[in-house]
């Protein structure tokens, strides 16, 4: 079951990624719904498709995922819940001063249990309902797909002469196939490896030209590859109602885009005759699938029709703008924003604390995000067995004090908390930060053999790590800070330092 719960936060992840990117398609595809042509709208769907599937990207200073402010990982992925939220407690706790350390640790594990059972149970139960909506639009669209192909067997090929010159235009060289049967209303592609053009019998033959026309440059575009994973992709983000509305827009997107390349081919003077084609089909009951397939009539008949009759021949200089327009909103919603690695400390001797800063003004610092509460400053007990500083606080920038130890001597955490990191960064090879709440942070340096992991919840006295060897010999380089500044620990621990 904790793979499914695995799977599933993993789609959720990119599911609210996909949304902000169907968001800003859905927008411009309303401000400029008579600006862009369809088919560069296309290419923005194409876009959240790729939102849909990966949940990975580039990154770009540029990107307009910095709209969203999501949590950054260092791996250049968006990630907006944890992944591991069914270990995190949905309550913290604020203890008395005068409550014993063991009476809080007790009290803390079962309300963090209570709280991670509570989170896997409500997860699990998401996980399950997520499958079995999958299972149920699975087997819906199936039972879809045979009832079409049973409409559509008794189906016969039939000889259109017209057909290679269509193919000529849209430069076609594969050989595509024409049935006729009395059992669909409306024309339709079908078919994955060997896409077939299906009409209905008795068909006007001056309507033909128009709806062949329209059926070719799907198969040209590989439509009838794109609309089945379109919704295989809905299918597996079925919970989220916006992918809905953007898979039914896309789906508009594709039928109307056809549209504008058939009267691009056959002339402004038969948007007329083209839409009376639509018209005619588009009041018949079509057949009976799931949207799988591209078809002629119906799909957003009133739509369609206002735009072709709203078409009209662009200019060199329109195209290239909106080219340049769909190219920069596309490479901006592919995108991620870029977080830099490079931090440096630089020191603040005003205020006499060495804080952190970045280069790039959008780094998320990794440290407490909480708010401070009006509590008494804490006593932290050594992390190690012996009470000497080898390296003092302030002292050549140094921002916190290296504390003698045995070599291979476990360090233990100095309080309750949690582990928001674990690994190298700047001059050490092995870091562990603590975040222990209330503004509070501890960060433990020249560590190997790490016992914990991030985002594990940690007790006082807990083992976390074992003393490394680098430098100036064995020693543990501590750390603390109070809402991202750097402060002396010596008047932070209850020790009394040689």
């Amino acid at each position: 079951m904790g793979t499914i719960k695995d799977i599933f936060l993993f789609v959720l992840n990119m599911s609210l990624t996909a949304t902000f990117v169907a968001v800003i398609v859905i927008s411009i595809r309303l401000l400029l719904l008579k600006r862009l042509p369809k088919f560069y709208v296309c290419f923005l769907w194409w876009i959240l498709l790729f939102r849909l599937i990966s949940p990975v990207s580039m990154t770009n200073n540029f990107s307009l995922m910095n709209i969203a402010k999501p949590a950054m990982e260092e791996d250049i992925s968006i990630s907006y819940l944890h992944d591991n939220i069914s270990t995190m407690p949905l309550t913290k706790m604020v203890f008395d001063s005068d409550i014993s350390n063991d009476s809080v640790t007790s009290t803390s594990h079962t309300i963090n249990n209570a709280d991670r059972d509570w989170n896997f149970n409500i997860l699990l139960i998401a996980s399950i309902v997520w499958v079995l909506g999958i299972i149920f639009l699975v087997v819906y669209n199936m039972i879809s797909y045979i009832r079409t192909l049973s409409q559509i067997r008794t189906a016969t090929i039939c000889r259109v002469p017209i057909i290679n010159d269509i193919k000529r235009v849209l430069k076609i060289k594969r050989d595509i196939k024409i049935y006729e049967t009395d059992m669909i209303d409306s024309p339709f592609v079908c078919g994955i490896l060997t896409p077939k053009i299906y009409i209905p019998a008795r068909i006007d033959k001056t309507q033909l030209p128009y709806i062949l026309t329209h059926e070719c440059v799907h198969i040209k575009r590989k439509d009838y590859l794109i609309k089945p994973f379109s919704y295989l992709l809905l299918i597996m983000h079925w919970f989220n109602p916006l992918v809905w509305v953007a898979i039914k827009l896309f789906n508009q997107d594709i039928e109307m885009a056809c549209d504008e390349k058939v009267i691009s081919i056959s002339g402004e003077n038969t948007i007329k005759e083209y839409s009376h084609t639509l018209l005619s089909f588009g009041i018949k009951k079509n057949v009976s699938f799931f949207g799988l397939y591209p078809s002629f009539g119906k799909s957003h008949l009133a739509v369609r029709i206002n735009h072709i009759l709203k078409l009209r021949k662009r200019s060199t200089y329109e195209k290239i703008l909106v080219t340049m327009f769909v190219a920069g909103i596309g490479i901006c919603l592919v995108t991620n924003p870029s977080i830099s690695q490079a931090k440096k400390i630089t020191q603040d001797w005003k205020g006499g604390h060495t804080q952190w800063s970045d280069i790039n003004e959008d780094y998320f610092y990794k440290g407490s995000k909480r708010e401070a509460l009006e509590v008494e400053e804490p006593k932290y007990d050594n992390s190690v067995s012996m009470n000497v500083i080898s390296k003092d606080y302030d002292v050549d920038n140094h921002v916190g004090i290296d504390i003698l130890a045995n070599e291979g001597e476990m360090i233990t955490a100095v309080e309750n908390g949690v582990i928001t990191f674990v690994g190298e960064e700047g001059s050490f090879k092995c870091l562990i930060k603590i975040d222990h709440g209330n503004g509070y942070e501890t960060w433990y340096g020249n560590c190997k053999e790490v016992k914990v992991k991030e985002t594990q919840e940690i007790v006082k006295g807990e083992p976390i790590a074992v003393i490394g060897n680098e430098g100036t010999g064995p020693h543990l380089h501590f750390s603390i800070l109070y809402n991202g500044e750097f402060l002396d620990p010596k008047e932070y621990m209850d020790v009394e330092f040689q």
